[in-house]
Order: C-alpha cells, then structure tokens, then sequence
C-alpha cells in the first residue's frame, strides 16, 4: 500500500515533465516560425497599404474613371492581401492546399446560397466596364428616374427631385432598360399643351415663341419648334419642343408650365377642358 502510495506522484511527475518537454520542444520548433509570420504580416501589410495607395495616386494623375477606381483598388487590396495570407500559412507549416480546397468548396456552397447577390455583382462589373452611365447623369430605369449618385460594386443609388434615395439592385439595371437622359450632354424636352379650336394658330406660335426667347434655360446654340401634334377631342394639341442640358430636365419643365400659363393669358388664347355638346332632337 505504502508502495503504490509513493508510485503514484512519480508517475504523475513523469507524465508532467513528457508534456512540458514536448511544450518545449514545441516553443523551440514553431516559435521562430511564428516570429517570421508576425514579420512578414507586419511589412506585408505596409506593402500592401503602400501599393494600394500608390496605385490610387498613378490612377488619379492618369484621369482613370471615377467609378472604376474604387472596385479595382478594393480588388487589388483583398487579393493581395488573400496571398500574403497564404504565404504566411506556409510558413507556419500549414498546408495550403487542403486550405484552398476547403475555401473553394465553401465558396461554392456560399455561391449557390447568394445567387443573387452574385448576380447583382457581376451587374455591377458589367456596368463599370461597358459604363452605360456615370455618376451624376440623369438615368430612367425601372420605372425610376434620378440622378446617379453612387455605383456600387451590388446597387446603384439614385436621387430624385424629392431627394429620395433609391437603392437598385444592379441585376434589375442590367437586365432591363436603361435611358440615360444626360449622356448626350444636351436633351430636348416636349411640352405638349391644348388650346381652343377657336384660338388662332399664328397667336399660339406668337405665344409659345415668346417663352423660348424668354427662357434662360434654351441652349442658345439648338433649334427649338413649335408643332401643332394633334387634333385633339375638344382642342388642338400643340407641342413645345426645347433644347436645353440635361441637368435642367426637371426645372425647365415646371418652368415651362407656368411661363405658358402666363403667355397665353397675355394673348387671350384659352386651355380647354374636356367638354361634351349635347343636341336634343326637335319633336
């Protein structure tokens, strides 16, 4: 009894120093290791954050586009970063290649689960490489006009009138229409507007040409027109066709309005509403 009493401890002792002679002997083998991988991700970051920067300064001496600059910096810094990563895991001793195995097949299963968030994605690319629009044009899609505030890398923002923020998902840009109504810099507006059959159609020209010179916001430099459209049900439809930029499309229209309102209570020529003549037959 006494005997195993005594055994015991020594046993324990035993076992206690196996296992920090194996700590040690693992301090000894991996700690210059880590060492060098904290060496390496210290500079590796300051490269990194130099690289990055650097190439964000050759962009902007060279004019590069505004809304592809900040995707490509994004994607040059998560790659580099992805192979600074990997270089040290070799150097600690793990083994990269299972590693990358692993990442791509939860890259896959992350793939089916985000369908289309990766769709809204490669939108994204399709629409800072093939730029249907920019920042600051005036765009029409989906039902929705504003002017582009911010393309990102998933959706697009826009502002309206009411300065409302409106999110799009790319996928739903790239896939339907798109009416970029500034891109060509100047854009004609057509404000149509019904008078009076009994109103006189060289008084509506006088009228509505009034406006034009009047207007400040015409483009000198285009030709505007006045074309009767239509013969309306109770009016003859008239169309006011001005070139102005695109940047004006919404204020000279309610400019417009108003401005003909005005002109053609000047010259005493009448809007018409709706109206129906009824004729009773004699007995």
């Amino acid at each position: 009894m006494f005997f195993y009493l005594w055994q015991t401890p020594i046993a324990e002792l035993n076992i206690a120093y196996s296992y920090i002679d194996d700590l040690g002997t693992m301090i000894i083998h991996y700690a210059p290791k880590v060492l060098l991988a904290t060496i390496m991700l210290y500079v590796g970051f300051f490269v990194i954050n130099k690289s990055v920067n650097g190439l964000q300064n050759m962009m902007r001496r060279n004019g590069f586009d505004n809304d592809l600059r900040p995707f490509l910096l994004t994607l040059a810094n998560l790659l580099l970063k992805l192979l600074l990563f990997l270089s040290v895991a070799e150097v600690v001793g793990i083994q990269t290649t299972s590693f990358i195995a692993v990442l791509a097949a939860a890259g896959f299963a992350v793939g089916l689960a985000l369908q289309g968030s990766l769709s809204n994605l490669a939108g994204g690319i399709l629409i800072l490489l093939f730029k249907p629009f920019k920042t600051g044009d005036l765009i029409r899609t989906q039902t929705l006009i504003g002017f582009v505030k911010e393309i990102q890398i998933l959706n697009t923002i826009l502002s309206n009138p009411q300065n409302h923020r409106i999110v799009i998902p790319n996928s739903l840009i790239t896939t339907g229409v798109i009416e970029n109504l500034t891109g060509a810099g100047v854009i004609r507006v057509d404000i149509n507007v019904g008078v009076s059959y009994s109103s006189a159609i060289e008084q509506v020209h006088i009228a509505l040409k009034e406006v034009i010179a009047n207007c400040p916001m015409a483009a000198a430099e285009k030709e505007h027109s006045i074309q009767l459209r239509n013969f309306g049900a109770s009016s003859l439809d008239f169309s006011l066709c001005i070139w102005t930029e695109g940047k004006n499309y919404f204020d000279i229209q309610w400019y417009l309005n108003e401005e003909i309102k005005k002109s053609f209570d000047k010259f005493g020529i009448q809007i018409p509403f709706p109206q129906m003549d009824v004729h009773f037959p004699q007995p």
